[in-house]
C-alpha cells in the first residue's frame, strides 16, 4: 500500500515533539537562533570587511601627510576627491554574503582610469623652490644642487628734466649655478646702451651717446638660516666686481684749481656711469625673507666698497655705496607670482686726489612692480616696472625678463 506523505506532514511537528519531548513551540525558538547566530556571523564579517578598509585608508592618508596636502598632490580639495571617490574602489561596491574568501579578486585600476581632476599634473615646477622668491633673486637662493638657471632681462629707462633727456637700454644676463642645497653661485654680465640729448635753444641739440659691456660680477649666495614657523630664513651674499667695462670718466677738459677745494670739478661721465664702474669692488650683503601665507615679506641691507684706481694721472676714489630693499611677493595663482620691492641707497661723495666733489653723493631710490609667469616647466617671463622716486635716478624704467632653468 502506498503511503501519501503529504497527507500526514502536519504530524511532523507532534511526532518530534513525542520523540524528543519538545512542544512545537520549542522547535522553532530553536530554528531562529540558528538564524540569528548565522546573522551575527554575517554582521561579524562585515565588521571585519569596515577593519580592513579603515586600515588601509589610514595608510594612505600617512603616505598623503608625507607627500603634502591631497590640494597640493592633485590639486584639486579633498571634497572634490571624495565626490570622484577616489578611495578604495571597493567602498561603492554592494555587501554580498559571501565570505570573504569567496569573493572574486577584484582588478586594480590604473592612474590612467582615474578621473582627469586627481589626477597629478603633467609638468609640476622643476625644484620645490617658492616661485615668490623670485622677485628678490639676485639674494635668494632657488636652485637645487648640480642645477642651472639663466636669465637675461633688458631695460628701457628714461630721465627727462628741463634741458636734457637721457635713454637707455641695459641687458643684465646672469648664469647660476647650485652648489649646495644651501649655496649658489652666479655670474652676471651687463651689457649698456645709453643716448643724451641736450638742448641750447629751440633749433640747437646736441646728441651723445656711449655702449659697451659693464663690469662682471661673481657672486655666492648661503642661506644659513633655514626659514621655520618661528624663525625668518637669512640668506648673505658676497660678490666680487671685475673692471671689464669702460671707466665712467671724463678728464679731457679737465682741471684742478690747486687752492679752490670747494669747486672740485665732478669727472663721472653720466652716459657711462649707467652701466659700469671700471675698477675692482666688493660687494656684500644680508637677506632676511619670512613666509605669512599667502605672501612672503623679505627685507635686506648691503655695502659696495670700490678700489681706488689711477685714471689720466688722477687718483679717483668712488664713495662708499650703502643699499637697502624691503618688499612682498604674493601668489596670484599656481603659475602667477605678484610682486612689489622698494630699492634705495646711499653712496658719499668720489674723492679726486684726496679732495671731494661735492655735490657727487647721491641717494637713488625706486619702487618696483614685477610679474613672475611660470609659461612651463622651465621657463619664466618676468615683466616689470619701475619708477623713480627722487632726481638722482631715471623717472621709469620698462623691462622684461627670461628665465631658463635646467
Amino acid at each position: 500500500m502506498t503511503v501519501n506523505k503529504n497527507k500526514f506532514s502536519w504530524a511532523a511537528p507532534f511526532a518530534a515533539a513525542f520523540i524528543f519531548g519538545h512542544s512545537p513551540s520549542v522547535i522553532a525558538d530553536t530554528t531562529k537562533a540558528k538564524e540569528r547566530v548565522t546573522l551575527e556571523q554575517k554582521i561579524q564579517r562585515l565588521e571585519e570587511r569596515v577593519r580592513r578598509l579603515e586600515d588601509a585608508l589610514n595608510s594612505e592618508m600617512a603616505k598623503n601627510r608625507n607627500r603634502g596636502a591631497i590640494e597640493n598632490k592633485f590639486g584639486v580639495s579633498s571634497d572634490a576627491v571624495r565626490e570622484k571617490n577616489y578611495a578604495d574602489p571597493v567602498a561603492s561596491e554592494p555587501v554580498t554574503r559571501d565570505h570573504p574568501e569567496e569573493q572574486k579578486q577584484r582588478p586594480i585600476i590604473s592612474p590612467a582610469a582615474l578621473p582627469k581632476a586627481v589626477q597629478k599634473p603633467s609638468s609640476p615646477p622643476l625644484d620645490d623652490a617658492p616661485q615668490e622668491l623670485f622677485v628678490m633673486r639676485e639674494n635668494a637662493v632657488t636652485l637645487k644642487p648640480r642645477r642651472f638657471e639663466l636669465s637675461s632681462e633688458i631695460d628701457y629707462l628714461s630721465r627727462r628734466s628741463t634741458l636734457q633727456t637721457d635713454n637707455a637700454f641695459l641687458n643684465v644676463t646672469t648664469l647660476r649655478y647650485g652648489v649646495l642645497d644651501w649655496l649658489e653661485f652666479g655670474v652676471t654680465v651687463p651689457y649698456g646702451f645709453t643716448a643724451r640729448t641736450s638742448s641750447f635753444g629751440p633749433s640747437n641739440e646736441v646728441q651723445y651717446d656711449a655702449r659697451g659691456f659693464g663690469d662682471i660680477q661673481a657672486q655666492l649666495n648661503a642661506k644659513i638660516v633655514e626659514q621655520s614657523r618661528n624663525w625668518p630664513g637669512i640668506v648673505v651674499s658676497l660678490a666680487g666686481i671685475f673692471p671689464t667695462g669702460q671707466r665712467p670718466y671724463d678728464f679731457s677738459n679737465y682741471r684742478l684749481d690747486a687752492p679752490n677745494f670747494v669747486a672740485t670739478p665732478n669727472p663721472i661721465n653720466p652716459l657711462v656711469n649707467y652701466f659700469s664702474q671700471g675698477a675692482w669692488g666688493i660687494r656684500s650683503g644680508i637677506q632676511v625673507y619670512k613666509t605669512v601665507d599667502p605672501i612672503i615679506i623679505f627685507a635686506g641691507v648691503g655695502v659696495v666698497y670700490t678700489f681706488p684706481q689711477n685714471v689720466d694721472s688722477y687718483q679717483v676714489k668712488m664713495g662708499l655705496a650703502y643699499t637697502y630693499n624691503m618688499g612682498i611677493s604674493f601668489a596670484a595663482s599656481e603659475k602667477t607670482t605678484l610682486g612689489f620691492s622698494f630699492n634705495g641707497g646711499y653712496t658719499s661723495v668720489i674723492t679726486v686726489n684726496g679732495r671731494k666733489v661735492y655735490g657727487s653723493s647721491v641717494y637713488p631710490a625706486v619702487s618696483r612692480l614685477s610679474i613672475i609667469q611660470r609659461v612651463t616647466q622651465r621657463v619664466y617671463l618676468e615683466p616689470s616696472l619701475t619708477f623713480g622716486m627722487n632726481q638722482d635716478v631715471p623717472n621709469f624704467a620698462v623691462g622684461l625678463g627670461v628665465r631658463v632653468r635646467f
